[in-house]
């Protein structure tokens, strides 16, 4: 499109990519600001995997759906609870505090 051009999503891939790889690069301001979206994001981030989860699964719900569902609140497995959300909420802070 005439707004969002190819360049500059590269750059926005470049500047997310010196993010997260902020202690071997210089942060620029452009940085600092991808840092602080990506903070910013961490709640809506951690829905991702549940969306996924719900998303993947079997349509119309099965009973075990529907049990894990009542459960824990989604249908993902427990690994997930337990690995990729704290995953996901700790990435970012890691990275911006890396670009201290």
């Amino acid at each position: 499109s005439r707004v969002c051009r190819r360049a500059y999503g590269w750059q926005i891939c470049r500047s997310i990519g010196r993010t997260c790889l902020a202690p071997f690069f210089s942060v620029t301001f452009g940085d600092n600001l991808v840092g602080d979206v990506m903070t910013s994001l961490t709640k809506p981030l951690q829905d991702i995997p549940s969306s996924m989860c719900y998303i993947m699964s079997h349509h119309p719900q099965v009973q075990s759906s529907v049990d894990a569902f009542t459960r824990s609140g989604d249908t993902c497995p427990q690994w997930e609870h337990f690995v990729i959300s704290p995953l996901i909420a700790a990435l970012p802070q890691w990275f911006r505090l890396l670009q201290c």
